[in-house]
């Protein structure tokens, strides 16, 4: 409370209890007490005393906005986390590796509760900006960044995408290659949080916890099928 009023401009004078009380007993002999009563002794005191007393210094303006600030962060994390533990369905979110207190509500929020809410994985990767702009024409093509997008999914999601890349392999080899490949640090967290959003959305279908195992078994069975299918186009093209 002391730090609250001196952040708010309210000038606070620091005063000993045991000074206080002597000084209340002085003025009434009979010791009657209450609130009412000591909220007269305490302004009386310090009409009387206040040029002996010394109120405490408040800090420079810039360093209570910043506390402020910090301080209606807190709550404002404090009140989304309780919005989370809320709901039922939060558990998957939670499972995913680096989301934490602060990013999966901001996962949650962006993808919202409705499964049909996007008609492909291809129209939530560009409405949320991981996906890039591609124009082509005749022998012309080029790759460009997407301006048009919701930027507080693109923010969340790149975000997500470094911490996963510290507690997560696959992602920290994926954004690996992708600045071997000349991409720059900004480019490859959002290649890693374009897939990182198929992976989400389709837990979300699912309703499943992610499983670290279970997403490298499913590469494994995809890279399998790609010579078989390579050979199937190819019989069929000597067939016909």
């Amino acid at each position: 409370w002391v730090q609250a009023l001196l952040d708010r401009g309210y000038k606070v004078y620091p005063v000993n209890p045991k000074t206080v009380e002597r000084f209340r007993e002085a003025l009434s002999a009979a010791g009657d007490k209450s609130d009412k009563i000591d909220r007269k002794v305490l302004a009386m005191f310090l009409a009387t005393f206040h040029q002996d007393n010394k109120p405490l210094c408040p800090d420079d303006p810039e360093i209570i906005s910043l506390r402020i600030a910090c301080q209606d962060r807190l709550r404002l994390v404090e009140e989304r986390t309780a919005k989370l533990n809320e709901l039922p369905e939060a558990n998957w979110i939670r499972s995913l590796p680096g989301a934490g207190d602060v990013l999966a509500p901001s996962l949650l929020a962006c993808l919202g509760r409705d499964q049909q809410r996007f008609a492909s994985a291809a129209d939530a990767r560009a409405f949320m900006g991981t996906a890039p702009v591609t124009k082509a024409s005749g022998n012309y093509r080029s790759v460009h960044f997407r301006r048009g997008c919701w930027k507080f999914a693109r923010r969340t999601l790149q975000l997500f995408a470094d911490k996963s890349r510290h507690q997560c392999v696959w992602a920290q080899a994926f954004y690996e290659k992708q600045r071997n490949s000349g991409h720059n640090h900004h480019a490859a967290l959002r290649a890693l949080a374009h897939k990182w959003l198929k992976i989400i959305l389709a837990m979300r279908r699912t309703g499943t916890r992610y499983n670290e195992q279970t997403f490298i078994n499913s590469q494994r069975r995809y890279l399998l099928k790609i010579p078989m299918l390579t050979t199937k186009n190819s019989n069929f093209l000597i067939e016909a």
